[in-house]
This record gives C-alpha cells, sequence and structure tokens, in this order.
C-alpha cells in the first residue's frame, strides 16, 4: 500500500495544528520531552495508524462485496428452485384437471354416480390447491 497519502494527510494535521492529542502526548514522552524528535515520532505513529485503519477498512470492504456475492447466490438458487416447483404444481394441476375430464366424459362403469361425484370432487379440490400452489411459486420465482 502507498503510504504517501497518509504522509500528506499527517503534514496537514501538523501544518493546520490538528494532531490527534492523545497520539501526540504519547509521542512526546516517548520521544523523552525533545519536541523535534516527538514529531518525527507522532509522523511515524499516526502514518501507521492511518495505514492500519485504511487495511481494515479494506477487508470490511471485501467481506460486504463477499456477502453480496453470496446473497445473489442464494437468491439465484432460490429463483431456480421456485422455478421447479412451478412447473412441477403445475403439472399435478393439470392432471388432476384432466383426473376430472376424465371421471366426467369417460365414467368407469362400474362405479356408482356417489363414486365418480367424490373422485371429481376430490380431484378438483386437489388440482386447485396445485393451481394456488403453481401461482405461488411463480410469484416467489419472480422476485428479485
Amino acid at each position: 500500500m502507498n503510504d504517501d497519502k497518509f504522509y500528506n494527510q499527517v503534514a496537514e494535521e501538523i501544518q493546520a495544528k490538528k494532531m490527534l492529542p492523545g497520539l501526540w502526548t504519547r509521542a512526546f514522552a516517548e520521544a523523552g520531552g525533545n519536541t523535534e524528535r516527538a514529531r518525527a515520532l507522532y509522523i511515524k505513529l499516526r502514518v501507521a495508524q492511518l495505514t492500519k485503519t485504511a487495511k481494515q477498512e479494506s477487508v470490511r470492504i471485501r467481506q460486504i462485496q463477499s456477502e453480496t456475492k453470496r446473497k445473489q447466490m442464494l437468491a439465484k438458487i432460490r429463483q431456480i428452485i421456485f422455478s421447479l416447483f412451478t412447473v412441477v404444481c403445475g403439472f399435478l394441476a393439470f392432471s388432476c384437471i384432466i383426473g376430472v375430464g376424465v371421471t366426467i366424459f369417460a365414467p368407469d362403469p362400474g362405479q356408482s354416480f356417489a363414486d365418480r361425484i367424490g373422485m371429481r370432487f376430490f380431484a378438483g379440490f386437489i388440482g386447485v390447491g396445485f393451481i394456488g400452489a403453481t401461482l405461488f411459486c411463480l410469484k416467489r420465482a419472480q422476485r428479485k
């Protein structure tokens, strides 16, 4: 990492007399009260502090980017899964509706009228359930 920008920032802080009081006190104490040595030590400590902060920020940004990519991938997987469920539920709904049609137009002669009506209601009820599931999955698959 290029430290020149940090040295420039520290130079501006010193010129504007906007040094960090705690860091200046530490540098002054470690320099044994020598102002010039304290100034040099302050520059060294402050640049190290700024470098460390920049590295931490860089790591944090990479983590955020990684988390964003992970969320995008999970959203894509979720979309694929709901798309598959949409197809399956649609097929099952279609099959139930065909089953109702078959019991209406080609009844089994061995079944009583009550059995045929019961089968129609049951198949129709299941078909409506699958239609609802199809619509639900379709809406979920279209979400971003």
